[in-house]
């Protein structure tokens, strides 16, 4: 999803805020200086992958996807089976990276995954794996 805001200030293609990556910059002429910045927006979710996902591989092949996708966060095995995965991106490459979910490395069995719309807090700075 791509938005624009107007802005009071300076910004370059390419600034990350909590909210988004600056996608392009345009001047506007009028009595007071405007820019236009237009945003990929950032989202953040919540995955609960569900099925053979443990002892598998799961989570490097998680680690693998984000890193592709420009995703940060983490993932992790639960007690319960499943694995957890906490996850921030630009809307775009977040669907990439679940249906990347989905599919699972060659020796899982992904049955199910819950997906909870979380709030882009900013505070991953890289995707890992957590214990």
């Amino acid at each position: 999803m791509i938005v624009n805001l107007l802005y009071r200030g300076v910004a370059q293609p390419g600034e990350s805020a909590r909210f988004g990556t600056v996608r392009s910059v345009v001047q506007i002429h009028s009595p007071r200086p405007v820019l236009v910045l237009s945003f990929l927006m950032r989202i953040a979710r919540r995955f609960l992958i569900s099925g053979i996902v443990q002892g598998v591989g799961y989570r490097y092949f998680a680690l693998r996807a984000a890193e592709r996708h420009g995703i940060v966060g983490y993932v992790r095995n639960l007690q319960d089976g499943r694995v957890e995965v906490v996850a921030e991106g630009e809307s775009e490459a977040m669907e990439a990276f679940k249906r990347e979910l989905y599919r699972g490395p060659a020796a899982a069995r992904v049955t199910h995954i819950v997906e909870e719309v979380l709030e882009p807090t900013g505070r991953y700075p890289h995707f890992g794996v957590a214990y």
